[in-house]
């Protein structure tokens, strides 16, 4: 690799962490100013809150790394373009081609490393995240329980007007249960308990009303003191629980077992999705050195092109993610996507490989 080539690696490498820092850091804060609240009331929901946070970046980086790819390339040769720099390298001989080689060894190497992050790691944090999402409602209900707000634990949400602590004032739960009649409870005033290792409420001077699904009609019970349970049902061996699709492996995904199950499509879909979302990475950096480079040739600037470059990069993804919603029916949408996916990457190839005239 020759030094001009090693100089672009450099700078599109530096820009590209920066970029994906400050991108990964803004919805970090957004994401703590949202869910920290219920948190700050416990160091162990504190830690257990910078846990999680923790355990979102590799989804957040799958997103996130092929938009920081394209800002970097657009942000760079734009750069290189203000400060004369592509028509010197242009003049000493380098081709769009020798430019553009660097940025695309990069590239690759963002798309493998979201390969790994989007087969291995990705349905790992997400099944961590569910593990300890179960933890927290066990063992953290006073945490998780905000006040102001409608709660729900599995068929059960509640409303609690004010909470000190584990006591709470002001409550209104409602329990829909399958195939019973569903009640709502009234309440002055309870406490957030933990027994038997699951999370209740104790429940002091209120009414349950109870609706019969079959005639209509409503019976009120009034009451001194009462309890319910805020753990779903089954889930008193939270280790045992079924997978939700984004805990699967891509393997288990893509399964030819899966075809006899009822959602098996949505299945595939997701399996291919995952397979298709690091190409994003290749993509966009193509899109982006296409028209930065031949922009350098154009008298009208790089403002169009750059215009250009967003937009094509914009309606790719749009397309397809309408494609692999499709394929959420039909095996023609995934297809459909991953033509147009790698089309557009092998025409991006095909253009910086074509030597262009000054």
């Amino acid at each position: 690799m020759k030094k001009i080539e090693k100089y672009i690696l450099k700078e599109i490498s530096l820009t590209f962490f920066f970029i994906v820092g400050i991108l990964v850091a803004s919805l970090w804060v957004i994401q703590s100013l949202k869910f920290m609240g219920p948190f700050l009331k416990s160091s162990e929901g504190l830690l257990s809150f910078f846990y999680l946070i923790l355990l979102t970046l590799p989804d957040l980086l799958v997103i996130i790394a092929p938009v920081g790819l394209l800002i970097s390339i657009v942000i760079l040769y734009n750069r290189f373009h203000a400060d004369r720099e592509l028509p010197v390298m242009f003049s000493s001989g380098y081709s769009v081609w020798q430019i553009a080689r660097p940025a695309l060894f990069f590239s690759g190497g963002v798309t493998l490393f979201i390969y790994v992050l989007s087969i291995f790691i990705l349905p790992a944090s997400f099944g961590r995240i569910r593990d300890m999402e179960m933890q927290l409602k066990s063992s953290l209900p006073s945490v998780l329980v905000q006040e102001g707000v409608f709660n729900s634990f599995g068929d059960i949400t509640i409303y609690v007007n004010n909470k000190i602590g584990n006591n709470i004032k002001g409550i209104i739960a409602h329990v829909q249960e399958p195939n019973k009649n569903p009640y709502t409870i009234i309440a002055r005033e309870g406490e957030l308990v933990i027994e038997d290792r699951m999370p209740k409420i104790f429940m002091e001077h209120g009414t349950r009303q109870e609706k019969n699904l079959v005639s209509g009609e409503l019976s009120v019970l009034y009451f001194d003191r009462t309890i319910i349970s805020l753990a779903e049902e089954g889930k008193s061996t939270p280790h045992i629980r079924p997978k939700k699709p984004y805990e699967l492996s891509v393997f288990e995904l893509i399964s030819p077992d899966n075809i006899t199950l009822p959602h098996g499509q949505k299945l595939y879909a997701e399996g291919y999705q995952r397979l298709l979302s690091p190409l994003y990475s290749m993509a966009f950096a193509m899109i982006g050195l296409c028209f930065l480079l031949y922009a350098s040739f154009r008298r009208r600037g790089q403002s169009l092109s750059i215009f250009q470059a967003i937009f094509v990069a914009l309606v790719l993804e749009s397309l397809s993610l309408f494609l692999m919603n499709l394929g959420a029916q039909s095996w023609y949408g995934i297809f459909g996507a991953y033509v147009l996916m790698i089309g557009t990457i092998f025409v991006c190839f095909l253009i910086l490989r074509k030597e262009a005239k000054i």
